[in-house]
């Protein structure tokens, strides 16, 4: 059996109201299905977690891990920029996304494998259920690898409330 139970506000015994920015809620999200693209454009690693804001006044703290390799087979450099979703917009500006390059002498393969964090606060004004994601793109000439050896990444998204 369960209950709810709805109030508008609750306050200590002295009167005064709890203060803001106590968590609400936290949702996990986990993949490793390997992956990889040469696409210039962002695609999606599959890493991805949902969630409902209880009001439209919280922030969403977003904190991602997943392990990214760029590649190239020879050249000087390879490299991958990765980003966050929500629902179907990218939330990061291109100062804010992670670029990670790899650098090479000419002539050999190019790459490194690298447990990558994207960490931001996000406040979407919304109470409707929200779909967080980490999207990939390769540079020019290069493969974007991701979950490369199946190691899982994971997606962790607190609700502050604001």
């Amino acid at each position: 059996m369960s209950s709810i139970l709805r109030v508008d506000e609750i306050q200590k015994t002295s009167g005064t109201s709890f203060p803001m920015g106590k968590v609400a809620q936290i949702v996990q999200g986990t993949s490793s299905a390997e992956g990889s693209t040469t696409s210039t454009s962002y695609v999606t690693t599959n890493l991805s977690a949902s969630i409902t804001p209880s009001a439209t006044t919280s922030k969403i703290l977003i904190q991602s891990y997943l392990r990214l390799t760029p590649y190239k087979a020879s050249g000087t450099s390879a490299s991958l920029g990765a980003t966050i979703y929500r629902d179907s917009t990218n939330i990061l500006t291109s100062t804010q996304t992670n670029t990670i390059q790899a650098s090479g002498n000419g002539s050999n393969a190019i790459g490194m494998r690298m447990l990558t964090p994207l960490i931001f606060l996000d406040s979407p004004s919304s109470t409707s259920s929200l779909t967080y994601a980490i999207y990939v793109k390769a540079e020019s000439g290069s493969t974007a690898y991701y979950h490369q050896s199946t190691c899982q990444g994971s997606i962790i998204l607190t609700e502050i409330l604001a």
